[in-house]
């Protein structure tokens, strides 16, 4: 895949088959496991590495793979962070940033309103 440089310092991937561009996010995110009864407590959340992200989701490096399919990514400031619902679409453990890791790809599926209940994206 190739890259470019762009101003602001960040990296702009090219699309290939995608279509919309990828930026790279090495931001550390909190996610959770979706669960359907009720909403992830702050203590469920735990921290990744962002790798990318777009409009329609992002992939970050793990430890671990994840044991759900659905997944709660908090974006932003730790004071009004933005809760969307992923789906994850693949995984694939190797050696990334020199070290055996996972990697997660997630497209959004929605968003936590209110952080009540998830609507439609």
């Amino acid at each position: 895949m190739n890259s470019t440089s762009t101003p602001g310092h960040f990296t702009v991937q090219s699309l290939g088959r995608r279509e919309v561009p990828r930026y790279d996010y090495p931001a550390v995110v909190r996610v959770a496991e979706y669960l359907a009864d009720r909403v992830p407590a702050e203590s469920d959340y735990f921290p990744v590495t962002g790798l990318n992200i777009c409009s329609k989701g992002m992939a970050y490096y793990a430890q671990d793979p994840p044991t759900s399919h659905r997944l709660i990514v908090a974006l932003g400031c730790d004071e009004a962070p933005m809760y969307l619902v992923a789906e994850v679409k693949h995984t694939r453990q190797g050696f990334f940033e020199r070290r055996l890791q996972w990697v997660v790809g997630c497209k959004f599926i929605g968003k936590l309103s209110g952080h009540d209940d998830a609507e439609p994206a």
